[in-house]
């Protein structure tokens, strides 16, 4: 199936490998780094033709990584809507919230079930959507970013192809 859920078919598991997305789709990968006293986490925003829609990077003040890593994909999901997309594949290399994520019913982690429901409940307001683990190699770039986000933040538009 690649990357892409059909319209509100749900929490669909993808493929690992890069597939050109069809029109009107937007990938959106996420990835944090994790301080002594803080995370940073950041997003990067692609279209079909793999150009950057759009970046992001913020702080957090959680230094637990598997909860970093869920208020991340939180937030890659808030922007997704508020931009308008309809159409989006999240990608983040963090197994256990794309598995919190897909599974329907809740973990026993009580500390980021709340945010996987929260996750859940903003895809749905989206036409299409679908959750992967990326591996670690294709989030390099956002990573990076995560790890440059500690030094303000925001969303930056326009880059180059």
């Amino acid at each position: 199936m690649g990357c892409l859920a059909s319209v509100k078919t749900g929490f669909t598991r993808c493929k690992s490998i890069w597939e050109q997305l069809p029109s009107g789709f937007i990938k959106i990968n996420v990835d944090v780094a994790v301080g002594s006293k803080s995370s940073y986490a950041a997003c990067i925003a692609r279209d079909e033709h793999d150009f950057v829609l759009g970046a992001w990077a913020t702080i957090h003040p959680m230094i637990d990584p598997v909860i970093a890593e869920a208020y991340a994909t939180r937030l890659a999901c808030l922007f997704a809507r508020d931009k308008g997309w309809s159409s989006v594949c999240f990608e983040g290399d963090a197994q256990v919230i794309i598995n919190g994520i897909l599974s329907p019913s809740l973990s026993s982690a009580w500390s980021y079930d709340v945010v996987i429901l929260d996750i859940k409940f903003i895809a749905n307001t989206l036409r299409a959507f679908s959750f992967k683990k990326a591996s670690t190699e294709a989030n390099v770039a956002t990573h990076e970013m995560a790890r440059w986000g500690g030094g303000g933040g925001g969303w930056f538009f326009g880059f180059p192809r």
